[in-house]
């Protein structure tokens, strides 16, 4: 890949994950506020931009199970919002 399409597909990933981050400061719970959200989503750039949205607006990320049980008590043990 050259520099250009590089770099054009890491703005446009930056981009979309800003506007996620925008879309969250809008929540109840703002900037910064509130517990981690819990993150359910396979290795992607759809991860990636969770990610990097929940850092632009200064949420934590709280990466959870597939399976219930374990879901269950990570959700619970980190106090994490669905």
């Amino acid at each position: 890949m050259t520099r250009l399409l590089v770099r054009r597909r890491y703005t446009q990933l930056c981009s979309r994950a800003w506007s996620f981050g925008e879309a969250l400061r809008l929540t109840p719970r703002g900037v910064g506020g509130g517990p981690p959200v819990a993150v359910l989503l396979q290795p992607s750039a759809l991860c990636i931009v969770a990610y990097l949205g929940l850092a632009f607006c200064r949420r934590a990320a709280c990466a959870v199970s597939r399976h219930a049980p374990l879901r269950e008590y990570q959700l619970r043990a980190a106090k994490c919002s669905l």
